[in-house]
């Protein structure tokens, strides 16, 4: 990753996204804590909203971004999460009770990201120039966020001694400004990246199926394209609700041993980030589904042990899995599609993974209501094992088919 390091576009658009993921990640941790506190498992239907709002900005939006300017869609984008995660803190400094103006907030800036992820990842190749150094800012970009998951619990903590939790916001605001700024930064090299250019009268259902239509003849992309995110909506329940549950019963209200668990989740990210990223990845579609095999084996752990230091050390472990399947996942689409048809691959597997995501937030309420936190999380790692090894006995076949 050091080569991508050298481009000077790549690493400014890196340092700001590390800005933003760490904001972003405070903000997350900070909410969900406050929520469960608050709603306990009916905090699934808080991430339910929020997954909802970037299905539908990603669905009805997604004609119009396609229409705008990447360099300028990334930009308007920051500045406008900028001023609306202000908002409930200009409220709490006026004493007005701010929770539902955060939960209103948390669900426009999670719509908000399905119009800036889909813009970054159609500047990146512009920047990055040629498909060795690309391979290598996919890498470098898989870290962000997981980074993000390490740094983030440790602002926390360190703020929690000092400032309001109302506060934990105003450092994501001041982070979206951050990120414009490094965007801005880099217009001279990404600027030019064109818009989709749209017939009259097309509409979102038109642009679904297109975008499905460009994964003919790729059954490698839609196998794991498929798989991928049916195990996308089981971490996301356990990610995002069935750790905070769990510490919740384990530490109640010590938002500090929730950071904690959440820190080790994403150091693992960040370990399993950097050494997958500096390998020269071979076999992607065998990689990506070894990566769900692992995930499900670990959160399976996780649901078993009972002692919080071995609950930590399991949490790390299975985080290796997401860089394992993500990393190799960007470089199968990367590799099969470019331009328009990467741009809508991107936005049509951030549709589908929210979607299946929005499906177990749904019904969540009710399973935490029926069945214990562990048990829910171990089915949830049983799943993810079982699909990602109905995908490498796939792989197999098609491979034996093909010889023939």
């Amino acid at each position: 990753m050091l080569k991508a390091f050298q481009n000077k576009a790549v690493f400014k658009l890196w340092l700001g996204q590390v800005g933003s993921s760490v904001g972003d990640e405070v903000y997350r941790v900070a909410l969900i804590w406050m929520a469960v506190q608050m709603m306990g498992a009916d905090t699934g239907y808080l991430a339910s909203l929020q997954l909802l709002a970037v299905l539908l900005f990603g669905i009805f939006g997604g004609t119009w971004a396609d229409r705008w300017s990447p360099y300028r869609t990334m930009v308007s984008v920051d500045l406008i999460r900028f001023f609306i995660t202000l908002i409930p803190v200009t409220l709490f400094l006026f004493h007005i009770p701010s929770f539902a103006a955060l939960v209103v907030s948390s669900i426009v800036l999670s719509g908000l990201g399905a119009f800036f992820e889909p813009a970054l990842q159609s500047v990146l190749p512009i920047a990055a120039k040629d498909l060795s150094t690309l391979k290598a800012v996919n890498g470098l970009m898989s870290t962000t966020l997981r980074l993000a998951r390490v740094l983030g619990p440790m602002v926390i903590s360190v703020m929690s001694l000092f400032v309001r939790e109302i506060h934990f916001f105003t450092l994501n605001a001041l982070s979206y400004l951050y990120s414009s700024y490094c965007v801005f930064s880099v217009r001279k090299t990404i600027a030019h990246a064109a818009p989709t250019t749209h017939h009259e009268g097309e509409h979102f259902l038109s642009h679904l199926i297109h975008s499905i239509k460009f994964l003919h003849g790729k059954p490698e992309v839609r196998r794991a394209l498929i798989l991928k995110c049916l195990c996308g909506g089981a971490w996301g329940l356990v990610f995002g609700l069935g750790f905070a549950l769990l510490v919740n019963q384990v530490e109640p209200k010590n938002v500090k041993a929730f950071g904690l668990v959440m820190g080790s989740y994403g150091l693992g990210n960040v370990i399993g980030a950097i050494l997958l990223g500096n390998l020269q990845r071979k076999g992607s579609e065998r990689m990506i589904y070894l990566g769900l095999i692992w995930l499900g084996v670990f959160f399976a752990g996780i649901a078993l042990t009972t002692n919080y230091v071995v609950l930590l050390i399991l949490v790390a472990l299975s985080a290796v899995g997401g860089p394992l399947n993500d990393l190799p996942f960007t470089d199968l689409v990367q590799e099969n599609f470019s331009g328009r048809e990467l741009t809508k691959i991107v936005r049509l597997r951030m549709m589908v993974e929210n979607f299946f995501t929005l499906a177990f937030m749904l019904i969540s309420p009710l399973l935490f209501r029926l069945f214990s936190v562990r048990a829910v999380i171990l089915s949830c790692g049983l799943l993810i094992f079982f699909m990602g090894s109905y995908g490498w006995v796939s792989k197999d076949r098609q491979e034996k088919r093909s010889k023939q």
